[in-house]
């Protein structure tokens, strides 16, 4: 294998493993990202939790609908809302 094929394949298996996200059940998110969520969006309907990892931080996105619309939030570890979108 020549040097440049694998220093890609070295950069590829590199970037995977920097992030993975798996979908969790609500039991598995931490109480402080599931007090905050509640809260802020107490109507929220169907939400699906997931989990990310970036390079070692734990990052937790919630997909959901509210008032018909789709929307996602992300949080971090502690529960600090880092983005929310609405499609």
């Amino acid at each position: 294998m020549g040097l440049l094929r694998r220093l890609l394949v070295i950069g590829l298996c590199l970037s995977l493993s920097a992030c993975t996200e798996r979908e969790i059940s609500e039991d598995e998110v931490p109480l402080e990202v599931l007090k905050l969520f509640k809260l802020t969006y107490p109507k929220a309907l169907h939400p699906i939790f997931t989990v990310e990892s970036k390079f070692g931080q734990k990052e937790y996105e919630v997909e959901f609908e509210l008032n018909g619309k789709k929307r996602k939030v992300e949080y971090d570890f502690d529960g600090l809302t880092v983005t929310a979108e609405e499609d």
